[in-house]
């Protein structure tokens, strides 16, 4: 019999402490990641062995240190990510679904079917900006 009757629920502590281990060691995975399963390890091993805890309770107990110690990590984590230009998260993405264009030069003033007129007025407006441009801000 465990101490916290907590038997039915191990299957989820296994889960959350695997869903941790990835969350505190993504993109750090080396002496970190050692380091984290070692002392889960060690920690096991140490209560079922000398405290008396039976299995269930000694991985409710991980379970739950690691949570408390994972709440800075996440906190760092979701600080970064609002922090973060959305365009930067999703643009690798984005970047993969969006259809991809190439247009000659001599189509790209009149590409929305409008008339030669409209056309060389575009190209006139945008040479004359580059001008601008160039004289503005000199290399």
């Amino acid at each position: 019999m465990s101490r916290f009757g907590m038997e039915e629920y191990t299957t989820f502590f296994l889960k959350f402490l695997v869903a941790l281990f990835f969350l505190m060691t993504f993109g750090q995975v080396g002496q970190l990641a050692y380091c984290w399963l070692m002392t889960g390890g060690l920690s096991y091993w140490v209560m079922t062995s000398g405290l008396g805890f039976t299995s269930d309770d000694a991985i409710a107990t991980i379970a739950t240190v690691f949570g408390l110690r994972a709440i800075p990590f996440l906190y760092k984590r979701l600080i970064t990510l609002a922090a973060t230009y959305p365009l930067a998260l999703t643009f690798r993405f984005a970047s993969k679904i969006l259809p991809k264009y190439t247009i000659e030069e001599a189509q790209f003033f009149s590409c929305d079917g409008c008339s030669d007129e409209v056309a060389a007025r575009r190209k006139a407006s945008l040479q004359e900006l580059s001008e601008k441009w160039k004289k503005k801000y000199p290399k």
